[in-house]
């Protein structure tokens, strides 16, 4: 070991003073209250004051699980979570488990009261704490709100409140870009008095507000203004302490000084210093050093306003702090400490300012100065809200002088911006309701301000409409009246206020707003409003999506959160659009796996959705191995990170199914069944759902569509009936009853299960594309089948009207059997019309030219003419079915047939 280096040893003594000092910090954590909780009209918030390594929080099934290797902290959980199990709205019971401490972590397991009961939890690294709230997801409103213990409450619910750093000044006309912290994705809002948020019908052709631009941030709290003291840029301290004529006939001192200022005067710096150096090597340093070196300063700053080069700068501020401890000239002191303040103000040093502050506060009360004790007091206050001293500024206001110094107001307003910047909001919200008694109108622009910007975050959006609109209306010369204005119109669309006010208000924030940022904040929601939220898209809704195309001094200013909201609106547009496949492409090149989990789930729970709208389109298509593609793609990466959708399981079991890919669908049916009693998804909902049944009852219906892959038509008649026996909720009984008695040939069963399943509910429950064309193609033939022409010929002539007028993916296939099925029995009646079947046949062959009918219905087509008198026309139609060598032999065997007739006929005239 080299000499320049100490082994250092602990004594015993020493080790166990270091061990209890390390204890008794790892007490501290579990000693103070852990858990405490409040109650909000929309949620119930659980707080948990712990380190984050410390506890481990998850969701499973109807649980959610608190865990901890630490057992003092989950003896402190299990004690005060009790109270919580009073909360009957939310919770069922609450369990705690050690019993395989210390091989496994200690579990307190919060029973929830039932699965429409969502968490959200998110650590709050500033306060050392997770937050948890409760939601019931029904949109209802809660009955009671009760007074929260600690009122920290998110803007929006459910999520956590997330700060980006948006600086804004006043009157610059440069506003930087900055960088912003997590955003906030709104899931569910704070509902007004009586009034059910977010219903899914509150507008016609809207989704509402989670399904827009959805993601919120705090804005920056509004600093008070602080008056510059000074232009660095074109003056110098003497603007406040003016160098003065000497008395230069006194004596041979007073005229040298009055030589160098002479000289200063005219800006003859170099002469001017040789003046001084003069005075000193003749005088050396006597009472006039200080006024010397006050000479040469303000010679350095003058003689670089031109330059501005920063060295020169220094040098002068260095020699006016050392003037400072040689002086007891009150004027002067006052001015270099004013002037050296504003040096400091403007590099940003506010430690420095504060000191300097304190001093002139002092000296001016000393010197009972009270229009400079005001302006030094208010630099102290704003140099501690720029430090965020909250504790000081408390302590410097409580201060009976400053009491009396300063108006109530302006103490109100530094502490609104401190409060607002620690996220103390409660403690700002008692203060207020403590003062506003006391305020006299004009109320300060920062408390109407930070006042909006506290009521926004505490979800009491009119109360901040009515700060922000007086804001507004006071102060629109301040650039965070462009922030006010974005800030009422979000407002006005959390209470679900009318589409065309909101429009309107969007469009007010985008035209008058003189920032940047805010500017392209409005455009990119005003889009969210217009395109992604609306059901019914029109061309000058999607000109709209221009906006989204941010300007050049707009792209200089797009923060972080502001970059999450702008993809989360063109994704979601492109849904809204229906355009699925180039929005999967869009999610894929989203950075979302860099995203924190709250905000990544959103994309997440949305790519889900379009899997699904994917899925649900190549299957109705019949597109059985793409299906299976788009699966085993996405699955992983969106769809098992989200609330399970069983019909979209139930797709993918079925699509292995139809590929024949027994092994692949034994795997997958095995997955689905194990996802039985986990939550289902009931947020976002883009894709139009109908009725499907539960989990258990498409678990139940994926066994007996294997039945009927392997024609297993009587095991398939008893799993239905056990199926029924079990009470399984399967909405397609009439379906599938129907078509496994057409395979066995029980018309009359077919007919009556499919006039069950026409009359009741197939427009509410979800069929496939091949499912609606059996219901349609074996409901006509078992009518057929059963010999019953008449039913047979009105039904079949109401179902081709029916698919001449709509859409629907099989629609050439059905109409070409029933159209077929009709011209037969037209035909073998003895009685039928010529001229429709004739209409009939006419129409079959022009469109379906191909069928494998076709030759059947030519030939038909012939005999309806020969019927009708058209000898000449039926003759050539036969001729030409005989001499087609496509027509199968047996229709030739009939169309010489019916020549031979002809011809005999002829000879008999």
């Amino acid at each position: 070991m080299g000499k320049s280096q100490k082994q250092t040893t602990f004594s015993p003594w020493m080790k166990k003073a270091v061990t209890a000092v390390f204890l008794f910090s790892l007490c501290q954590l579990v000693w103070a209250e852990v858990l405490s909780f409040e109650k909000f009209k929309t949620h119930l918030r659980m707080n948990l004051n712990v380190k984050k390594d410390q506890l481990y929080i998850s969701k499973k099934g109807n649980e959610v699980l608190l865990e901890t290797l630490n057992l003092e902290l989950f003896e402190n959980l299990q004690k005060e979570a009790a109270p919580l199990q009073s909360n009957s709205e939310y919770f069922s019971n609450i369990q705690g488990s050690k019993d395989d401490y210390p091989n496994n972590a200690a579990v307190l397991s919060l029973g929830l009261k039932s699965s429409n009961v969502e968490i959200f939890s998110f650590y709050k690294a500033s306060e050392n704490k997770y937050i948890v709230d409760f939601w019931i997801n029904d949109g209802q409103e809660k009955k009671e709100e009760a007074k929260p213990v600690v009122q920290k409450v998110a803007p929006v619910a459910p999520q956590a409140t997330a700060k980006p750093e948006v600086v804004v000044k006043k009157v610059e006309p440069v506003q930087k870009a900055v960088e912003a912290k997590p955003v906030t994705p709104v899931v569910e809002a704070a509902p007004k008095k009586a009034v059910k948020m977010f219903s899914e019908t509150r507008q016609s052709g809207n989704r509402d507000f989670r399904y827009g631009a959805s993601f919120i941030w705090d804005y920056q709290p509004l600093l008070p203004s602080f008056k510059k003291l000074v232009d660095l840029s074109n003056k110098t301290p003497e603007f406040f302490y003016p160098i003065k004529d000497r008395n230069y006939k006194a004596d041979e001192k007073e005229s040298h000084m009055q030589l160098s200022i002479n000289l200063y005067r005219k800006a003859k710096w170099g002469l001017m210093n040789k003046s001084i150096s003069l005075y000193i090597k003749k005088y050396g340093k006597d009472a006039n050093s200080y006024l010397n070196d006050y000479l040469k300063a303000n010679a350095l700053i003058r003689s670089n306003f031109a330059k501005k080069e920063q060295s020169v700068f220094n040098s002068a501020y260095g020699i006016l702090s050392d003037i400072l401890p040689q002086t007891k000239d009150y004027e002067l002191r006052k001015a270099l400490f004013t002037y050296l303040l504003q040096v400091n103000l403007d590099n940003g040093d506010h430690i420095t300012a504060l000191e300097m502050s304190k001093k002139l506060y002092i000296e001016s009360n000393n010197n009972f100065d009270q229009e400079m004790a005001i302006v030094a007091a208010r630099s102290v206050l704003h140099n501690l809200a720029k430090l965020n001293q909250l504790e000081k500024m408390k302590s410097f206001l409580s201060d009976k002088t400053i009491k009396k110094l300063l108006p109530g107001q302006i103490a109100l307003a530094y502490f609104s911006y401190v409060y607002l910047k620690l996220e103390k909001l409660d403690e700002l919200a008692a203060l207020y309701e403590n003062r506003k008694a006391g305020l006299i109108k004009p109320v300060h622009e920062a408390i109407l301000y930070n006042m909006g910007e506290l009521s926004f975050r505490l979800a009491k959006y009119e109360q901040a409409i009515k700060f922000f609109d007086d804001f507004v209306n006071e102060h629109s010369y301040y650039l965070e009246s462009s922030y006010a204005r974005l800030r009422i119109a979000l407002s006005y669309d959390l209470l679900e206020k009318n589409t065309k006010e909101l429009l309107a208000l969007y469009r007010d924030a985008i035209d008058k707003s003189s920032v940047a940022v805010v500017r392209y904040e409005a455009k990119v929601r005003y889009v969210g409003l217009r395109i992604a939220r609306n059901r019914s898209l029109d061309k000058d809704d999607l000109e709209t999506l221009s906006f989204l195309d941010a300007k050049e001094d707009e792209k200089k200013q797009v923060h972080s959160s502001l970059k999450k909201l702008l993809w989360q609106v063109r994704l979601r547009s492109l849904i809204s659009e229906k355009k699925l496949q180039q929005a999967i492409s869009y999610l894929s090149s989203i950075p979302i796996n860099t995203f924190l989990p709250l905000e990544r789930r959103v994309f997440e729970a949305d790519g889900a959705e379009i899997v699904y709208g994917l899925i649900k389109k190549l299957y109705q298509e019949e597109k059985y191995a793409e299906t299976v593609k788009v699966w085993e793609v996405y699955k992983n990466r969106y769809v098992q990170k989200v609330a399970v959708n069983p019909y979209l399981n139930f797709l993918v079991c079925h699509s292995y199914l139809q590929l024949g890919l027994s092994e692949s669908f034994e795997r997958n049916y095995q997955a689905f069944i194990a996802l039985k009693d986990q939550e289902q998804v009931s947020y976002p909902l883009w894709i139009e759902r109908k009725e499907v049944g539960n989990v258990s009852a498409l678990i139940g219906e994926l066994r007996l569509l294997s039945l009927l892959k392997e024609k297993e038509w009587d095991k398939a008649t008893a799993f239905i009936a056990q199926m029924k026996s079990d009470k399984m909720q399967l909405l397609k009984y009439e379906y599938y009853e129907g078509f496994v008695a057409f395979q066995k040939e029980d018309f009359k069963l077919t007919q009556a299960k499919f006039e069950d399943l026409l009359l009741g509910k197939i427009d509410q429950i979800e069929l496939s594309a091949d499912e609606v064309a059996n219901v349609m193609t074996m409901y006509v033939e078992s009518i057929y089948k059963q010999g019953l022409h008449d039913r047979f010929r009105e039904v079949a002539k109401a179902f081709l009207v029916d698919l001449d007028k709509g859409q629907f993916e099989k629609k050439v296939q059905v109409e070409e059997k029933i159209s077929y099925m009709l011209i037969e029995s037209l035909m073998s009646s003895r009685d039928y019309e010529a001229i429709e079947v004739l209409k009939l046949t006419e129409r079959f062959l022009k469109d379906h030219a191909q069928s494998t009918y076709a030759s059947r219905v030519s030939y038909l087509r012939a005999r309806a003419l020969v019927s009708g008198k058209r000898m000449a026309e039926g003759k050539a139609i036969l001729e030409e079915i005989v001499k087609n060598s496509q027509t199968p032999h047996y229709i030739k065997q009939l169309a010489r047939t019916e020549l031979l007739s002809l011809e005999l006929g002829d000879l008999q005239l």
